[in-house]
């Protein structure tokens, strides 16, 4: 049986890869702070927060708000303009197909939380932190 969770996590990973990767970004899930950011920027999907489901029984069902994190990385002269098409693509993605082909009920981007970086000796970095929302129901409490 696969964990609805993960299943809902691949979907996530998928679309995203395929918003952001035509535009020249690079695309990771689970990968470290990169140290580089390549000129079309830089993508990671992050694991989140289960938060508590809700539990009804007979038959057993667990609903579930799961908070994945979406990083978004630019650099250089053009980082807010790059980092703002990012978002919108990964937005748009969303919008197309919010129940990320029936891996969930539905999917939605929060609010994004942008800090600008700029370390010495490289150039100005800015990160977006992205929360995406996916609910599902699952008939396992693993999620």
């Amino acid at each position: 049986m696969a964990i609805a969770r993960e299943t809902a996590m691949v979907a996530l990973s998928a679309a995203i890869e395929g918003a952001v990767v035509p535009l020249g970004a690079s695309y990771e899930r689970g990968a470290a702070w990169p140290e580089r950011v390549p000129p079309g920027g830089r993508v990671i999907l992050r694991d989140g927060e289960p938060g508590e489901p809700i539990v009804t029984m007979s038959p057993a069902r667990w609903s579930w708000d799961y908070r994945a994190e979406v990083e978004i990385w630019a650099e250089g002269g053009d980082r807010f303009t790059r980092a703002a098409l990012l978002l919108e693509a990964i937005a748009d993605a969303l919008a197309a197909d919010p129940t990320l082909g029936g891996t969930v009920s539905h999917a939605e981007a929060g609010a994004y939380d942008p800090t600008d970086q700029a370390p010495t000796g490289a150039a100005a970095t800015r990160a977006v932190s992205l929360p995406v929302v996916l609910t599902y129901t699952s008939t396992s409490s693993l999620g």
